[in-house]
């Protein structure tokens, strides 16, 4: 995924899954997301946890682009010191996916970042957010004065003194120029389908109205994880550096005092599509990110490839013959006994995509832009 896509384009998944693998709510758990984008991957794992979890959780979130990594930073300021869960649910979201913000919810934002800032002056880049959750960041300068500026204008000559360059994107973020990046960035690319339009129906919204449905199904989920923030012993740990310089400056031990050392192993590591020829590459992120995996048998590198068809002859849509795509939709797509929706976990690697049926069918084919050859994988060590 591209900087300018700043929403997802496949699907939030639970990368724990907890009762399927480790089954154990009392079990401390290392989770780190080294290219997350945006914050769906993070909500979507901790909403799936059992409210009884008492073990600890350890969540390293890394983006290497300044105004996402800024963007997931206060969306957990926001979610975790709102008092209102329902207010605080519905700042995040319109912070998350609204090119505009209402003044009210502006000056939210700006107040909920303050607070955390003016709680992180001395030495200490740790502040509480919720009642046993903590965030701790570690950006580069040019990354805190943009998280800066999104405070309000009061606050910010307390804080920093930032930039012309920085105090004009912030107008221009604020006030809709900039925002969704590319015009085809589309929020359902990010959620399961069928779970938002359930979302919808159950607060009398029509399957018609997708974004209708996707607003309750959004709000639910910032609601879920606002509470998860307060219920549950979370210490999130936020950086915005290139992936694979990460998990080297954590093994040579330069981040031991911001408690990540050497020694520090992770339960699952997501790396999203950065396994793609086209950025990091499959060899680079299983010779950095694999020496950090847990030795256990549930511990698991999980992420996908999404640009390898670019590679492969008449991969490119592009420049593919129209005839060559209908033949193959004719063969593939179109023949409703061999669908299969979602393919389960540890199906085979012939397995197909299954629609129940044509409003399903259609809702997943014309509702989003997947392209169907988005490969997901899992590595580990056994």
């Amino acid at each position: 995924m591209t900087s300018s896509n700043r929403w997802g384009n496949v699907p939030a998944i639970d990368v724990i899954n907890l009762g399927a693998n480790e089954n154990d709510a009392t079990k401390d758990l290392n989770i780190a997301f080294v290219a997350s984008h945006d914050m769906r991957h993070v909500v979507k794992t901790i909403n799936s946890l059992p409210s009884n979890l008492s073990g600890n959780l350890t969540i390293l979130l890394n983006d290497i682009t300044t105004p996402i990594a800024c963007r997931n930073l206060a969306l957990l300021f926001i979610l975790g010191m709102i008092p209102d869960e329902a207010l605080a649910a519905d700042v995040a979201l319109h912070l998350w996916y609204s090119v505009f913000l209402p003044e009210e919810y502006r000056v939210q934002v700006g107040l909920a970042i303050a607070a955390a800032l003016d709680k992180s002056r001395d030495d200490s880049i740790t502040v509480p957010i919720g009642k046993r959750s903590t965030v701790s960041w570690f950006y580069p300068p040019e990354a805190v004065a943009y998280l800066v500026n999104l405070a309000p204008d009061a606050e910010i000559s307390k804080l920093s003194t930032p930039s012309p360059n920085t105090v004009e994107f912030k107008a221009r973020l604020l006030d809709g120029t900039i925002g969704i990046g590319y015009d085809s960035s589309d929020p359902l690319e990010g959620w399961d389908i069928s779970a938002v339009i359930a979302a919808g129906k159950a607060h009398g919204a029509r399957p018609e109205d997708i974004y209708g449905c996707i607003y309750f199904y959004l709000t639910e989920q910032l609601r879920m994880f606002a509470k998860r923030l307060r219920e549950l012993s979370i210490s999130f740990k936020l950086y915005s550096t290139e992936a694979c310089g990460l998990a080297q400056a954590i093994k040579s031990g330069r981040l031991t005092e911001l408690d990540l050392p050497p020694t520090v192993r992770f339960n699952r590591i997501e790396v999203s599509n950065i396994l793609d020829a086209q950025y990091v590459g499959m060899d680079a992120v299983l010779t950095t990110w694999g020496p950090l995996l847990s030795d256990n048998p549930f511990a698991t590198i999980v992420g996908y490839f999404l640009n390898w068809p670019l590679l492969e002859k008449d991969g490119d849509p592009t420049t593919c013959e129209d005839e060559d795509v209908i033949d193959q939709c004719i063969k593939c797509v179109m023949d409703r006994d061999e669908r299969r929706l979602r393919v389960p976990l540890r199906s085979p690697p012939d397995a197909l995509p299954e629609f129940p049926d044509d409003d399903n069918w259609y809702d997943y084919t014309n509702l989003n832009k997947y392209s169907w050859a988005e490969r997901f994988v899992e590595f580990s060590r056994k």
